[in-house]
This record gives structure tokens, sequence and C-alpha cells, in this order.
């Protein structure tokens, strides 16, 4: 089996996560399992995740007691393809992205192959202005190698990054790792994301760090949903009751503050500290 095709939910989005698992069956190529972990372990995700019948996909209980991203590493350890793809519940991957992606990895084998992507903003957004519209990145259809320490590098300096001549925007989404790099990462830290940080960016510079090659297509693949109940616009509105979240404890950097880039920041500092001969 070539992909994986890995889907960690809190359980609270049936009728999203239902869209990402058809967006994966609509593939103009079919050589792949989806993997649902459920941190909840609600029926209606399952009923809606299990829906089409379909014996590719599968649903698990992620085990109580662990932190809140554990669901991306229980689901790596679930997986049976050559390749992984975490996909959030709440994007759609286009049709052809697997071919896009199996096209590369006939042709050069890389670690890491990452495309562009997409936004859908729906009709209660938090932006008003950008409501019921389709966000488009440019793209230049390049495909090229990049240096996965290059990434990393501008992964921690914030560079801003997509489009000719820079750095991959490196949405997991729109993005596929090696088996055996992951393999290599779980070896070495048994892990691929810190669980215990308040988001999953940590898995970016981890995975880099065991990469040994990495390919960028520069065409979309992807869909980023950007929905009011999105946990990425959560906080950026974090001042509405709505998308309050408790504090989260800041161990390595010097910023303090609720917000979204501390806890980037906070990740990649953990990752460098956890493997500085690597990061």
């Amino acid at each position: 089996m070539l992909f994986s095709i890995l889907i960690p939910t809190g359980g609270n989005r049936p009728g999203l996560i239902a869209m990402a698992v058809r967006s994966v069956l609509a593939q103009t190529y079919q050589d792949f399992e989806i993997v649902v972990a459920d941190v909840r372990g609600s029926s209606e995700t399952r009923e809606a995740v299990l829906a089409s019948g379909d014996n590719r996909v599968r649903y698990f209980e992620v085990p109580k007691g662990r932190g809140p991203n554990y669901s991306f590493d229980y689901s790596a350890l679930q997986a049976r393809g050559r390749y992984i793809l975490w996909l959030d519940d709440d994007n759609y991957l286009l049709s052809n992205a697997l071919e896009i992606f199996k096209k590369v990895i006939d042709e050069k084998g890389p670690d890491i192959v990452t495309a562009s992507h997409l936004y859908f903003y729906d009709d209660v957004h938090p932006r008003h202005h950008l409501r019921n519209t389709l966000g488009v990145v440019p793209f230049t259809g390049e495909v090229r190698e990049v240096a996965p320490r290059d990434i990393i590098t501008a992964l921690f300096a914030f560079v801003r990054r997509g489009g000719r001549g820079e750095m991959p925007r490196l949405h997991t989404s729109a993005t596929v790792f090696s088996e055996e790099m992951i393999k290599r990462a779980f070896a070495r830290i048994g892990t691929v994301v810190l669980e215990h940080l308040p988001t999953a960016h940590s898995h970016h510079p981890i995975l880099l760090a065991f990469a040994r090659s990495c390919v960028f297509v520069d065409v979309p693949v992807m869909v980023v949903g950007r929905f009011g109940v999105s946990m990425s616009q959560a906080w950026s509105t974090a001042a509405r009751a709505r998308f309050k979240r408790d504090a989260f404890p800041l161990g390595e950097s010097q910023f303090l503050g609720h917000a979204y880039n501390n806890a980037l920041l906070e990740s990649y500092l953990r990752v460098q500290k956890l493997l500085p001969d690597l990061v």
C-alpha cells in the first residue's frame, strides 16, 4: 500500500470529517487506506467515518490519559502505507492530490513531498469580508527539491514562505512523509509530535530533522477549511468568549501571552532542545 491518510479528530465535527473522508475516497489514485483517530470516541463521528462501507476506512478511539495531540502519534502507529499524510478533519483533498504525490515518489523517492493549498471561508467566519469565499495563494507549478535543513531554518525564523524561489508553506494536510522517516523519529525520541503542547506543529521540525530529502510541488492539492469553529480562527479571535482557551505553560519561549505564534515558538524551541544535533 502506498498511502495512509490519517485523520486525527476531536470527534465533535462529524459533518466535516465525513467531507474529509469523501475527498480521499474520490481520489484518482486509489492505493490508500484511511485511518481516523478519534479523541472523543463519539458514535456520531464513527458513523460518519464508516458511512461509505469502504473497507479501506479504519476507525480508532484514541486511548485516554494522553496529551491533546496524541492522536497524531496514535494514528501513525496504526498506519500500513509507505507514505503518510495527516489530513485535518476540516480539510479537503483535491481529487488529483495522491496522483501528484505518486508521480514525484516514483521519480525521486524523497522522504517528504509537500505541495500548496487553497482556503475556503464559510458563512460564519469571524472575518466578515471573507465569508463564502475561496482564497487562492499564488502558485508557480514548479517542482523542485528543497533541503530539509533550509525549511527548518525558515520555520524557526518565522520567514514568510510560499512562491517562486521561497520555502514551501508546509501545511501538514498537503504533505506526505515516508514511513521510514517516521520510524527513524519514533526510534530516536518515541514520538512525531509533542503531545502536551497546545498545537501539533512540533511535528514539522521533528520530521524535517529526520528527513534526508524533500520535494516541493507548487500546485494546490488541498483546501483548508477556515470555519467559524476552526481552531485556527479561535486563536486569532481569542477575545471572544466563545473562543477562549486555557492558558498554556511556556517553558522555553521568552515571550508571554496567549497567542498562536507564541505556541508555535514554544513547540519549535522544545524540539530544538530535544534534538540539538539535528535542529
